[in-house]
Parts: structure tokens; C-alpha cells; sequence
């Protein structure tokens, strides 16, 4: 059982010293750690900050707040700290919460199960990101909002709660910007890694980090009805947070955002816009697209329409702005579509009494409505009497109806009825869907009355109503692809280029690991890349120009003899030529090029140790030989001393002086025994042996 732990309540957060962390570095997080001006929580299990006061009040859910709380579990709060372990459904009461990662964390154990940064900031160079990403978030509401205070708290690999030890290697790394002008504000919820879903307690795996249980991530209001949650709040998918890109706020990946400062907040935080009816069509409102010439118009299709089915609704608030204040309707939006939300048995709340006071109406918002009873009336021509009379279309039965003619048996619907003769013929109703399929390119819906078209995934209906046009989800965030998306007819698929295979989830991409078939075909080691791979030899041999086989120096360089000769250092073979094989500088350079080396070059102790005792080998013929050109003179600038391959004179040398002749050009390499060996400079017309340095090219 887990043990209860009381905690203290601190005025105000400990300035630790700044633990030696490394920030992690993603698109969507704003700098923290040390060096940053954070504040460093104390390690601790279930526990606060402490009431952290600010310089600029913090408008949340219709109310101003001049201090919050940083709570260990992955939550900040206003008016109480919150050290629950276990998060309750959202909407609760009371509770004013941001929860990132509302879970059960631990920050004990000395820092080894991560820290916590936090810090208010009026940093210019904040407030200009902070404003730059409310104005991309939001560019249609919000393209003028300028930031004047910020609010940074990161949680940086903190692990699990878990009594058997600290959750392994699991860490979590998630960060909450606060952001506002003073009268509008604003939350990023950003996300870099998630190994865990929960902490060991209410029925986790402390070993895995998972559980039934999965962390909380979205915002509560306080009221019990105003709040908002992350799609994938409470599920597996939190998994996928740090990758996950908003369809509906535009931003980097692995970033939430949402505005926090309304009172009447709901799921989506902002209405997405105000729409009515059309005034003297009689148009449905779901399909009042344009009106008979000379009405008045006055409705917008809501877009959220065509996207319910996608979003995860759970109410529906419908605001009517009238003379008298506004009226306000509440709905359970759940498991509902775009038409049946709207009905009585699904209201929770109304401040309109007359929507359930009168029985003969329909369902309906009190005001202009649209009811499926419709009346033909005519008059008498002329005076002529017994030539007045009405019809009406009945299409639903409604047996109990407040009007004698509204009492029709649902058994003879659909039928007409007129008041001549007081009867009624019935009618059959036309389906359109059989005749050319309505003229839809893809599906045809018959509906009572009328017909609509609709498309398969992956196509959307044109505005003529009929044909389907492709969707190019390679439009949008890459299609969700890692690397390559292809768009096709009604579909798309991910690639990935050379080196890499396409993931099981069909949009990631994971590195081939080449050596692991075959040896990746190399004769010798195989390096495995990120995206590819390359062949390496072991000491004493070098890579062939096919890059897969290895061959030792004698024979990668079979036109240089004697074989005796050569010598391997730093992965370069080198070869020395013998007594009777002496050149000038020029022409020994141009030997050593020809093999595809130049003249050595001893830029360092390390170098020239191994050059003088390879020819101190007994093997080597013409090792007694004093002098030996090296790749390195002043020929084309007098005292400015270049290697063969184009680099200057560093700081090591082994010159004879401190001064190099300043009229010859070339240097050789002096030995001579009982003394240390020296650099001379001779004419670079004179002819004596040379040392070769393979495997490099003279640019110079």
C-alpha cells in the first residue's frame, strides 16, 4: 500500500542550485535549465511549488489570477495546489487545473528521476516568440495579440512513481507556456518525450509505466461544466504526443494549443463561428447553402459540420443573442451526429423556459422553424362558394398531435389530405438514386423527399454536389508521413528513401541495418549508418576504390617496390624508396601522385616517431640513406611553407634552426646517427630518395 506522505506547503519554491542537465532540444519548447533564470524544485513525490506569485494576473476561465501553483504530478493550478496522484474526469469542480501530464510522478531520488524548471519572464526576445506563435496559432482572431508576460514550467525527465525502485530508464519530458497581453490568454502544452502512461498506483505497472489508468491531459475550468481534452487524453496515443501535429491550430509537432481566458469555454475552447438561419426559403439550416432570388439571406454553413463525425463532441452549446441577454442551450453531443444532437431528450440545460412549455410544438428554439406539415390554401374565385379549402403533405405520424388533422396514424404515412371530401390518397416517394444513380459520380443517397451525393475516403464532394474530388492528404502535415508522401487517386502511401524501411504503422521510417545481412557484403568490418552503411579495414590494410574489399599495403600499391618498403600509420600506407631510386622534388611528388598519394607530410610527434623507425627497420632497403624530400616547401611564396596537400606549416616542426633558408625551397628530412633527426632546406633540383603518403591527394 502506498504510504501517505504530508507535505508542507513552502511561501514559495527553493532557488536550488542548477542541476548539470542537457535541455532538450525540440521545435516546440521554449528555453529552460540553468542558465535560464528558472527556479529548480526541490525532488519530492507529490508535491507543490508553493503559491508562486505574479507580476501580471493571468486571466483563466473569466477570472484574474495573480499566483499558480507547479505541482510535481504534471499540473499547474490557480487558487490551491493540487498534489493529488490520481486525476478525476474532467469536468470537476473546484479545481482550476492545466494538466500537461496529470499522472503520478516522482522527482526523489537525488534528481535521478528528473527535475522541475519554472519562471515568469518578460524577456523580449519570449515575448516576441510567444507573440509570433498566438498569432500563427490563431491568424484570422488573433493576428494583432502581442505578448507582455510568459510563464515557462518544464518538466525535464521526471519518471514514475513506483515503490519497487524509479521506473526503470521510463522518462517523460513535457512543458507549459502561459501566455498574455493582460486582457486575452493563451496555453502551449509541448511535448518532447513520453516512455510512461501512468505511475504505479490505481492498478499500473511500475516496470512498464502502463495501466488502465492513462495520464490526464487537458483543462478544467473549476465549474464542473467548462473544460477541454487533448484527443488523445487518457488513452494509449499519449505515446504519440510528441509527434502529434493539431489539425486545427497550426503549430510545430508535439504542440497543443488553446486560448483559456473565456468563461464560457467548452471541448473546443472558441466557437468557430456564429451562423443562423435562412429568412424565407424555408431551407434546412444543414443544407442552406443560397436562397430563391429576392430572399434575404442569413446563414453561413457552420464548417464543423462536415467534421463532426471526426471530433470527439461531448456537449453542444447553442447561444441565442436576443434584445432580452443572451439564451443559452446545453446538449450531450456524445456518440451523436450532425442532425440528432439537437432534441429534447439530449438537453441538459436551458435558460429559455418556453422551449419545454408548449406541447404542440415540435423540438424547436422558440422563433423561426421549419417543421415538416406543410399547407396549400386557395380562395374562392370570384365569389364562387364551395371553392375554399385547404390540403396539407403529411409526412410523419403524430397520433397524439394538438390538431385534429395532426392525428394521423404513422400506418397510412406518407399520404395527402384535403378538406373537400375530408379524405386522403397516399403517394409513393421517388427515388431518385435509381435513375443514373441521381447523376452522383461515386454514392447516391436517397433521403425522403430528395437525394444527396457522397464520396469514399480519401475524396471530397465538389461544390456542384455531384462529382468527387481527389484529397491531396500530402497537403496537409505531410500526410502524416516521416519522410516522402505519395499522393494518389483517393489515397495516399508513405515512402522512404534508400537505407531506410517504411515502419508497420505505414508512416514512419526506420534505419536498414546493412551489416546485418551478409556482413553488408564488406570483406572486412561493416559500420552500420543511420540510412546507410560503409566498409572499413582493420590495421595494416586499406579500403579498395570498390569500398567492400581490403587489401594490405604491398598489394593495394603493387607498382611501388620493394614491397619491403612500405609501412602502415593513422590508416595510410606509406612507402620509402630505396638508394638508387632518387628524384628531384618535383619529379618525387609527381611519383607519389601517380600511386595517388603526395610526398609525406609529418604535421605532428606522432608522425614523424613512426617515420623514423620505419627506417630504422632492417628490412627496409636504403634505410641508411641521410637524406629523404617530404611533402612540404615554399615554392610558390618565399617563407610561406605549404604542405603537399595545400595546408600551412603548423605549429610542429623539426627544423634544423629556428630560421629556414630563405632562398631554397624544398625540404628533406636529415638523419644522422647518434643525433636527432632534422628538417633541412635544400634546392629542389637535387635529386635523393623520397617517402610516399598513399591515400591522399596534393592539391596545392
Amino acid at each position: 500500500m502506498r504510504q501517505l506522505v504530508l507535505t508542507a506547503f513552502l511561501l514559495g519554491s527553493l532557488a536550488m542550485t542548477s542541476a548539470q542537465i542537457t535541455p532538450v532540444s525540440h521545435a516546440a519548447f521554449y528555453p529552460y535549465g540553468p542558465g535560464t533564470g528558472d527556479i529548480l524544485d526541490p525532488t519530492a513525490d507529490d508535491s507543490t511549488s508553493g503559491p508562486q506569485a505574479l507580476s501580471t494576473a493571468f486571466p483563466f476561465f473569466g477570472n484574474t489570477y495573480n499566483e499558480l501553483f507547479v505541482n510535481t504530478n504534471g499540473d499547474i493550478s490557480f487558487g490551491v495546489a493540487v498534489t493529488s496522484y490520481t486525476p478525476r474526469p474532467f469536468p470537476v469542480t473546484n479545481n482550476r487545473v492545466l494538466a500537461v501530464y496529470f499522472t503520478d510522478i516522482k522527482t526523489s531520488n537525488g534528481g535521478r528521476s528528473g527535475y522541475i524548471y519554472h519562471r515568469e519572464t518578460t524577456d523580449a526576445a519570449i515575448l516576441a516568440r510567444a507573440t509570433g506563435d498566438i498569432q500563427t496559432a490563431f491568424p484570422a482572431d488573433h493576428g494583432s495579440f502581442v505578448a507582455t508576460w510568459v510563464y515557462i514550467a518544464t518538466w525535464h525527465e521526471v519518471g514514475l512513481y513506483d515503490e519497487s525502485g524509479y521506473g526503470g530508464n521510463l522518462r517523460n519530458t513535457f512543458q507549459l507556456v502561459l501566455i498574455t497581453d493582460g486582457q486575452k490568454s493563451f496555453t502551449l502544452y509541448n511535448y518532447a518525450r513520453i516512455d510512461f502512461l501512468q505511475g504505479e498506483t490505481n492498478g499500473g505497472n511500475g516496470a512498464t509505466g502502463t495501466g488502465p489508468n492513462p495520464a490526464q491531459v487537458g483543462i478544467n475550468g473549476g465549474n464542473g461544466v467548462h473544460y477541454a481534452l487533448h484527443p488523445y487524453s487518457r488513452t494509449t496515443n499519449l505515446y504519440n504526443l510528441p509527434t502529434w501535429t493539431d489539425p486545427a491550430v497550426p503549430g510545430p509537432p508535439g504542440r497543443w494549443t488553446r486560448r483559456t481566458d473565456l468563461a464560457t469555454v467548452g471541448d473546443a475552447i472558441e466557437s468557430l463561428e456564429v451562423f443562423s438561419t435562412v429568412k424565407g426559403t424555408g431551407q434546412s439550416v444543414y443544407d442552406a447553402w443560397a436562397a430563391s432570388p429576392g430572399a434575404e439571406i442569413r446563414h453561413v454553413k457552420c464548417p464543423i459540420l462536415d467534421l463532426w463525425d471526426t471530433l470527439p463532441i461531448k456537449l453542444v452549446k447553442v447561444v441565442l443573442n436576443t434584445p432580452d441577454g443572451d439564451k443559452e442551450f446545453l446538449f450531450n453531443g456524445e456518440n451523436s451526429n450532425k442532425f440528432d444532437w439537437f432534441s429534447k431528450s439530449r438537453m441538459l440545460s436551458s435558460s429559455y423556459d418556453d422551449i419545454s412549455t408548449e406541447p404542440q410544438n415540435f423540438f424547436s428554439i422558440p422563433g423561426e422553424t421549419n417543421v415538416k406539415r406543410r399547407f396549400y390554401l386557395s380562395r374562392s374565385h370570384n365569389g364562387c362558394e364551395g371553392d375554399l379549402g385547404w390540403m396539407m403533405v403529411a409526412e410523419g405520424g403524430y397520433t397524439s398531435g394538438f390538431c385534429w388533422w395532426e392525428r394521423v396514424s404513422t400506418y397510412n404515412l406518407p399520404y395527402i389530405k384535403y378538406s373537400k371530401r375530408s379524405g386522403y390518397a397516399r403517394w409513393a416517394y421517388v427515388d431518385e438514386c435509381a435513375n443514373s444513380n441521381g447523376g452522383c459520380a461515386q454514392t447516391c443517397n436517397n433521403n425522403v423527399g430528395s437525394f444527396t451525393c457522397s464520396c469514399p475516403a480519401g475524396y471530397v464532394l465538389n461544390a456542384d454536389g455531384f462529382a468527387c474530388d481527389d484529397v491531396d492528404e500530402c497537403a496537409n502535415s505531410n500526410g502524416g508521413c516521416a519522410q516522402t508522401c505519395n499522393n494518389n487517386v483517393g489515397s495516399f502511401t508513405c515512402s522512404c528513401p534508400a537505407g531506410y524501411v517504411l515502419n508497420a504503422d505505414g508512416l514512419n521510417c526506420d534505419d536498414v541495418d546493412e551489416c546485418a545481412n551478409s556482413n553488408g557484403g564488406c570483406a572486412q568490418t561493416c559500420n552500420n549508418n543511420v540510412g546507410s552503411f560503409t566498409c572499413s579495414c582493420t590495421t595494416g590494410y586499406v579500403l579498395n576504390a570498390d569500398g567492400f574489399t581490403c587489401d594490405d599495403c604491398a598489394t593495394a600499391y603493387s607498382g611501388l617496390r620493394p614491397a619491403s618498403n612500405f609501412g602502415f600509420h593513422q590508416g595510410h600506407c606509406f612507402w620509402s624508396s630505396n638508394r638508387h631510386q632518387r628524384l628531384t622534388y618535383a619529379a618525387a611528388l609527381q611519383a607519389c601522385q601517380s600511386h595517388g598519394g603526395t610526398l609525406i607530410m609529418i604535421k605532428d610527434s606522432a608522425t614523424h616517431t613512426f617515420i623514423m623507425n620505419h627506417l630504422k627497420r632492417k628490412s627496409v632497403k636504403g634505410r641508411r640513406e641521410r637524406r629523404f624530400w617530404i611533402g612540404l616547401d615554399d615554392i610558390n611564396d618565399e617563407n610561406v611553407y605549404l604542405w603537399n596537400d595545400g595546408t600551412p606549416l603548423g605549429a610542429f616542426n623539426r627544423w634544423k634552426s629556428t630560421a629556414p633558408h630563405k632562398i631554397r625551397d624544398c625540404v628533406t628530412l636529415w638523419k644522422k646517427p647518434k643525433r636527432a633527426p632534422r628538417w633541412y632546406i635544400k634546392p629542389c633540383s637535387n635529386s635523393y630518395p623520397y617517402i610516399c603518403q598513399l591515400g591522399v591527394s596534393g592539391s596545392k
